[in-house]
């Protein structure tokens, strides 16, 4: 039992400002894309450091390639698809890449005899890749989109939109593989959980969340196209609910060609996704519990100028960071952004430009995230380059001590808890942060002058009380939690 509250009262400021920047740490051409195709880039981090990025090209000899970072520069792009077959390339339609520890994962759609979904493994972190598996063929159909997510252990679950050869009739189809992705069971299609069907040319996306696995998609009813997670508590062996996330009731009789993306962070599952709730395409992005309930406020995504034509959103993030990119069009020019969330920020930043800045078209952004660092890769279709850079968010705080007693933290031994007053403040909500940075509670102060905060499911460690007041004022107060 926790009963003792050392370095009561170490640290006592007001924040005045904080003002958190970019900054670009490196940019380095990966291949020449008039040569490689450099279309849909896809980012995976080998032990959250080494990026490995995969890439298509259309045209009279398809292919999927990969290139790795080494010493300051990348590879020369390896060609992992085999000549003679035919990858679906596009810019909403490429290879997806994924890895865990050494092992990286590259899956892709192709329709060469028969359409196909195929996967190939690198068990030396994309050095090589000398394993080729089957998810699923089908000699009079049409497969596409194909996403996949890692289970412990490294057992991939995949995917993917399945259809009769005129895209008319969509389900989705999963099929998971229980040895590291030698094979996979046979795939299933997921039907009658809702009416309408999934978008015949919509991206969809994959996770693993707590213990739930998800898919988003985007359906179609009538030409109204929302978005919906299907939920498994299985490890993808059956999926048996869903959320709704998407309630713009988007009407649009062509196709939008814009998916969802997903990422699992802490006890929530992220996801962002454009619809059209007035007159342009906008990004959004809403927080889901990993239970699938609890659905978080949708954030609208604003930028200035006003962006147009918002796409191809993706996420990154770790230990409550959490960063947002897309494609957009503003101010006549076609270039990619991002927006960024930090513990204790409610919203998400203002758009930063993602790419160099250079003239003409820049699209399709990734990302990937891991020690502090962002890891973005994009095409430039204009000079013909894929882009890798690498960025560190760098915060800066101007505080200063607040004059007088104003604020009293007392821990209450019997109750297993804190105490926070004052004389002067009016209390709003107080967040509680472990010192690496992590959120572990969050209270509504109700605008009181004391507030009580149970300390019985906190570890013993160093924690940082952070109060907002009525009047606007940030306050931090530091403890410290020990056993007896």
């Amino acid at each position: 039992m926790k009963n003792i509250l050392s370095a009561l009262f170490v640290l006592l400021l007001v924040a005045k400002s904080i003002a958190q920047q970019p900054e670009f740490l490196q940019t380095i051409e990966v291949c020449n894309s008039s040569v490689f195709g450099g279309l849909r880039p896809r980012i995976t981090l080998v032990h959250d450091s080494i990026p490995v990025i995969s890439f298509n090209r259309a045209g009279a000899d398809p292919a999927v390639f990969v290139s790795r970072y080494s010493g300051g520069a990348f590879s020369a792009p390896l060609r992992i698809s085999s000549p003679g077959t035919l990858p679906l390339s596009s810019t909403v339609n490429s290879a997806e890449i994924k890895s865990a520890g050494d092992t990286v994962f590259l899956l892709y759609a192709e329709h060469t005899a028969e359409a196909s979904i195929s996967i190939r493994r690198s068990l030396d972190g994309g050095l090589s890749f000398p394993d080729s598996f089957c998810v699923a063929s089908y000699p009079s159909n049409h497969v596409e989109f194909p996403e996949l997510t890692l289970l412990s252990g490294g057992n991939p679950v995949v995917a993917y939109i399945f259809s009769d050869l005129n895209m008319i009739n969509t389900e989705i189809r999963a099929a998971y593989s229980t040895n590291g992705g030698a094979v996979f069971t046979s795939s299933t299609g997921i039907t009658g959980l809702l009416p309408g069907q999934p978008c015949e040319c919509c991206p969809i996306a994959v996770e693993k969340a707590g213990n739930s696995v998800f898919i988003g998609y985007r359906n179609n009813i009538s030409n109204e196209r929302e978005f919906y997670l299907l939920q498994s508590n299985d490890g993808a062996q059956s999926f048996t609910g869903f959320v709704a996330i998407d309630d713009y009731e988007w009407i649009i009789n062509t196709c939008p060609t814009n998916g969802i993306d997903l990422l699992p962070m802490g006890d929530s599952l992220h996801t962002a996704f454009a619809s059209k709730p007035g007159g342009t395409v906008q990004i959004f992005h809403r927080g889901v519990h990993h239970t699938g309930t609890n659905i978080g406020t949708v954030g609208l995504n604003e930028n200035s100028p006003p962006a147009q034509n918002m796409s191809y959103s993706v996420l990154a993030g770790a230990n409550d960071t959490l960063f947002l990119a897309w494609q957009d069009t503003r101010s006549g020019s076609t270039d990619v952004y991002f927006s960024f969330r930090t513990p204790g920020q409610s919203g998400f930043s203002q758009a930063f430009a993602a790419n160099d800045p250079v003239a003409g078209v820049q699209r399709t952004i990734d990302m990937a995230y891991a020690n502090g660092l962002l890891h973005i890769v994009y095409t430039d279709l204009t000079n013909q380059k894929v882009i890798y850079r690498k960025a560190r968010l760098t915060n800066t705080t101007s505080a200063e001590e607040i004059p007088g007693p104003n604020f009293q933290l007392t821990y209450i031994n019997q109750e297993q808890s804190i105490r926070i007053s004052n004389d002067k403040e009016r209390i709003k909500n107080v967040l509680i942060y472990t010192i690496s940075g992590s959120v572990s509670q969050e209270i509504k102060g109700n605008n009181q002058q004391e507030i009580n905060i149970s300390t019985k499911e906190l570890i013993p460690g160093i924690y940082l009380a952070k109060l907002l007041t009525e009047s606007g004022r940030e306050v931090v107060l530091k403890f410290v939690l020990t056993q007896p």
